[in-house]
């Protein structure tokens, strides 16, 4: 019914994007927990980023005209379907690796900032 032959590194390779990107979020919001100390405010910050970037890969697939912005959403660098059926994109998943370490050195330089009273 469907041309899709499993294989099995693709899989592995869809599995590694999702942590990815599970992580890309989590990594943000690690960041703003960091940097301002209020858990409320990271976990809105992260459901927010969530929700908008999900909104944004929608609409960009849906609009030819947003199609631009469709490397803003981490989102864009998930895509299991190539991953699955095609190959993986290694550099689309260094973007995401990449915004987690930023995410991390952000929360390093936060939690220097803050008296955590340790």
């Amino acid at each position: 019914m469907f041309d899709f032959h499993p294989n099995l590194s693709h899989v592995f390779a869809a599995c590694i994007g999702g942590w990815l990107l599970g992580a890309t979020y989590g990594g943000v919001s690690f960041a703003v927990q960091a940097a301002s100390g209020r858990r409320g405010l990271a976990i809105g910050v992260g459901s927010l980023l969530f929700g908008a970037t999900y909104f944004l890969t929608i609409v960009s697939k849906l609009l030819s005209s947003w199609k631009d912005f469709e490397i803003f959403s981490p989102f864009y660098y998930f895509n299991v379907s190539d991953t699955l059926i095609i190959a993986p994109d290694w550099s689309k998943f260094a973007v995401l690796a990449l915004t987690i370490l930023v995410c991390l050195v952000i929360s390093i330089f936060g939690f220097m900032r803050r008296d955590t009273n340790v």
